[in-house]
């Protein structure tokens, strides 16, 4: 690999000198998004360190460098192939995650972010399919994410995973973006709990609302009202024939929780089964921060009232939706008993020939996904877009320190 020299020090003890200020000031704590190539990789947010004495030879990849290149003492960096080393996510925006209202510290949590793209990409900034869009910190960490809809508008919403959100307190995170030769690696699998659903059940006693449940507004008054938490966790299936936090299991209701997200583009019917009422509305955004932040519920199938179970598929009414291949719906599935026996069970079919199937994971492999809930939800402040340029490639090599811009990089 040849490199063009725009500046040259000679000095050794010079060298020595600003090599160690560098290390200070620019070393990166860790390196994330690593490609499967050791020592090399592909990360927003910092440096790409080559470690010393390490070849690091790339086949066919791009490398996206954020701020400087180092090459550490007898390191050897060699780009074969279509490697292509593109310096820099051109913009950035920070994110302020406000959890000051949350005494409890947020491990590995999705965040949902409603960021305004239609301008950035009018204005050639980014890539008209979000394609070049990545979130990290200052500590140098990449978090997942997934787009789940609006790319181009003014109301792109995409979960985020973060690793931690300290209690009480702010955490800042970036947008990065600017950089047309990046894809997507919008990707849900990495940022909710796959083949999960989660499940709440609570008291369910008053006569008006529960015995029986006649509406979506009465369901909607037993999502909204404070009543005793039975138990809640994390279940594989829409299929339980008691409350699984309660032995007694009447007079109580149970909300299911999940993203279902559609492997073809058709349309898919959904359908309800119990005793005694249930209904199934799809959520915009899940309620993220309160019950109806994204707007009404689009309630596609019910059985209200007081009956026994039936058949999935046959009693009640069902609905269906087309969904487009990759494309997901939140599902707030609920359910009321009184008194008697117990039935909560959920099943989608397909018109292009998929049967009548039971929400389950093995009927909807790696398609049911669920997020973590807290009160209050952390919530994002997008801030003001800042350059994110990149400065220098430093190499340091037979006790001389080289010092190159971006452009001064040539494959050989």
């Amino acid at each position: 690999m040849q490199f063009k020299k725009e500046a040259f020090i000679n000095t050794f003890s010079l060298a020595i000198f600003l090599l160690s200020i560098f290390i200070l000031l620019f070393f990166p704590k860790t390196i994330t998004f690593a490609s499967t190539t050791a020592g090399c990789g592909e990360y927003w947010g910092g440096n790409w360190t080559i470690p010393a004495n390490t070849y690091c030879g790339v086949l066919n990849e791009v490398i996206a460098v954020s701020k400087h290149l180092v090459l550490q003492p007898g390191s050897t960096l060699e780009l074969n192939g279509t490697t292509n080393l593109i310096f820099g996510f051109k913009y950035r925006i920070p994110i302020t995650i406000n959890n000051t209202g949350n005494s409890n510290t947020l491990n590995a949590w999705p965040v949902l972010i409603n960021l305004s793209t239609n301008n950035l990409i009018s204005a050639g900034k980014m890539r008209s399919d979000c394609g070049d869009i990545r979130f990290g910190d200052a500590d140098l960490n990449g978090y997942a994410y997934w787009i789940e809809s609006g790319c181009n508008s003014a109301s792109t919403l995409i979960w985020v995973n973060i690793t931690s959100i300290p209690a009480s307190r702010n955490k800042v995170i970036y947008v990065f973006y600017g950089n047309p030769s990046a894809t997507s690696i919008s990707n849900p699998r990495e940022v909710f709990l796959v083949n999960s659903i989660y499940l709440e059940t609570r008291d369910c006693s008053d006569s008006t609302n529960c015995g029986y449940t006649d509406n979506h507004a009465e369901f909607d008054t037993l999502r909204t009202t404070g009543r005793t938490l039975h138990g809640s966790g994390y279940r594989n299936a829409i299929d339980d024939a008691w409350d699984p936090w309660n032995t007694t299991s009447n007079y109580y209701w149970s909300r299911y929780r999940f993203l279902f997200i559609a492997n073809q583009t058709t349309t898919y019917c959904f359908g309800t089964n119990s005793d005694d009422a249930s209904e199934v509305p799809i959520y915009p955004c899940d309620g993220y921060g309160s019950e109806h932040s994204c707007g009404a519920h689009d309630v596609v199938s019910y059985w209200y009232g007081s009956h026994a179970s039936g058949t999935c598929g046959s009693n009640g009414t069902i609905g269906c939706r087309g969904l487009s291949n990759g494309q997901g719906v939140w599902i707030d599935y609920a359910q009321s008993e009184w008194t008697g026996g117990q039935l909560s069970q959920m099943c989608i079919n397909t018109t292009t020939g998929f049967p009548w199937k039971v929400v389950n994971e093995t009927n909807f492999p790696l398609r049911l996904y669920a997020r973590k809930y807290t009160k209050p939800e952390p919530n994002a402040i997008i801030g003001t877009e800042e350059s994110n340029l990149p400065q220098y490639i430093y190499i340091y090599s037979g006790g001389k320190l080289y010092i190159y811009p971006p452009a001064g990089i040539n494959k050989p």
